[in-house]
């Protein structure tokens, strides 16, 4: 009787040496999963860095690297179950982190293409302007109401726009969400006309530019493409 005692006690010391020497299946499987899923947020973050302009997280994801290669050529058989809980706990730190450099790199990227977009919307229109006010003109300056913004003056200090004269190669500043652009156009004798640039198709106008033809006061201004004379364009 004492010595089937003793048998099952010894069998029952090997079961628990063996328990704190192997690891479980579930263990086991549990620490797949989680290097798994390491793996694939390194990945996801990885690609998303691909996507930025700046390189200011290379660092960063050098040292995380260098910490999931540790994990990703570990052999987890050779671990105990006592060993499991740990390294589950620094598997998901490790994943963690890579999460939170995802976070950051995606709203940085969010915030580059806002600007990227932003400044897709300012673009230049080349300009021909013909005087025919029976005027000089010292001074013909883009506003643009929407933006609360104006241009420098397009006629060279101490210069001016006689009539009947043509200014080539003029760059309009347009933002093209803007609505309310005008010209405003003041002759030598200081009084000042603003005249409402409205332009129907603007990535047309970008393309091939337009030509502005200044009439009197009471005419106001004619827009047409840069390659075509004034009595060509339309009457605003």
């Amino acid at each position: 009787m004492k010595r089937s005692f003793h048998i099952y006690a010894l069998i029952a010391a090997f079961s628990i040496l063996l328990s704190a020497c192997g690891l479980s299946e579930e263990n086991h499987n549990k620490l797949t999963d989680a290097i798994n899923e390491l793996t694939t947020q390194k990945e996801f973050t990885e690609e998303m860095y691909g996507k930025l302009t700046t390189d200011s997280y290379e660092g960063e994801l050098s040292d995380l690297a260098s910490k999931y290669d540790e994990y990703k050529s570990m052999d987890i058989s050779k671990l105990s179950d006592k060993e499991a809980p740990d390294t589950l706990n620094q598997i998901s730190e490790l994943t963690s982190s890579y999460k939170s450099v995802f976070d950051k790199m995606d709203a940085e990227l969010k915030n580059e293409e806002s600007i990227s977009n932003e400044a897709a919307k300012h673009i230049e229109i080349l300009c021909r302007i013909e005087n025919k006010s029976d005027s000089d003109i010292t001074s013909i300056i883009l506003k643009d109401a929407q933006t609360s913004s104006e241009s420098g003056n397009f006629i060279l200090e101490g210069h001016s726009l006689s009539s009947g004269e043509i200014l080539e190669g003029v760059v309009l500043p347009i933002y093209t969400d803007s609505t309310l652009r005008s010209l405003l156009v003041t002759d030598a004798s200081g009084e000042t006309a603003e005249y409402a640039l409205e332009l129907s198709d603007v990535n047309a106008a970008s393309q091939n530019g337009i030509s502005v033809t200044i009439g009197s006061s009471e005419e106001g201004i004619i827009i047409g493409d840069y390659s075509v004379t004034a009595s060509e364009g339309s009457s605003n």
